[in-house]
């Protein structure tokens, strides 16, 4: 029994090494995606060269997020977007790649750079590339883009399943976009999505995100953020330099969770001219 006990024991220390080693190559292949995944992002001084004072504030949940912005600039136009693909962790990763590759190919080749056409255009890239995976998940994403005229400093913006916040001289407004995601069940090829247009002015702050922050779970009641308190969060955030204001915000966001593991993705990043 002695010999018997030994032998399972043996066993046993083989599973766990195998197991061990297995881990490590997951883990290091995920640790890869994750640079990827960052390499993906667009350098944010490259961003503030034509949205000034512009600050990101990114914390993926896992090591690869489904979380991502996105910008480009051509024509004498500047697009920046904010997106956030279903899920999160790796399934979430490889969508936002897909995202990514979509949005470079209506917006660098096909250069169209309105707003509502793009998320029309990538509703529709999404789409057919589901139906062609014979996909019926809801494999969609929330998106906010925002383009940049640099003559006339007019900025359009168009959003499915999020909104934004704009900051003018102290009074905060919240503008809410489509309710449907982009590519989700309740989207269709005819999709359509409303635009706004804001004349860029001293004083002036723009500000978008994914749920993330607003979904986190805290508080002494264990409760989501919501919206409201994120806009006040904004609020406040909004008088300091772009250093401070990731700090601000990592700040409130680690005071609300407090130990409490964090839900989802998060990105909040905008700009301001003052």
């Amino acid at each position: 029994q002695k010999l018997q006990i030994e032998k399972q024991k043996d066993e046993i220390e083989l599973i766990n090494k195998e197991l061990t080693h297995q881990n490590t190559i997951i883990r290091e292949s995920i640790d890869y995606a994750k640079h990827i995944q960052f390499a993906m992002l667009p350098n944010p001084a490259i961003i503030a060269q034509v949205f000034p004072n512009f600050f990101v504030f990114f914390k993926p949940r896992d090591v690869v997020s489904g979380d991502f912005y996105w910008f480009h600039k051509a024509d004498g136009k500047a697009i920046l977007a904010t997106i956030d693909c279903t899920g999160h962790g790796v399934p979430g990763a490889f969508m936002s790649l897909i995202a990514n590759s979509m949005l470079s190919k209506i917006v660098k080749e096909k250069h169209i750079y309105d707003p509502a056409i793009i998320l029309a255009n990538l509703n529709n890239e999404v789409l057919e590339a589901m139906s062609q995976s014979g996909d019926d998940l809801d494999n969609g994403m929330d998106i906010t883009v925002c383009t940049l005229n640099e003559a006339t400093q007019l900025i359009e913006i168009a959003m499915a399943g999020h909104s934004c916040v704009i900051l003018n001289n102290g009074e905060l407004t919240e503008i809410e976009g489509k309710d449907f995601s982009i590519g989700g069940v309740f989207a269709s090829l005819d999709s359509t999505y409303e635009k706004h247009q804001l004349q860029l002015q001293k004083g002036m702050s723009c500000y978008f995100y994914s749920d993330g922050f607003a979904d986190q779970i805290g508080g002494s009641d264990k409760k989501k953020l919501g919206q409201k308190a994120l806009n006040e969060i904004i609020f406040k955030a909004n008088s300091l330099d772009s250093t401070n204001k990731k700090e601000y915000f990592e700040k409130a966001l680690n005071e609300w969770k407090g130990e409490l593991k964090q839900v989802d993705d998060i990105i909040i990043l905008g700009f301001s001219y003052v």
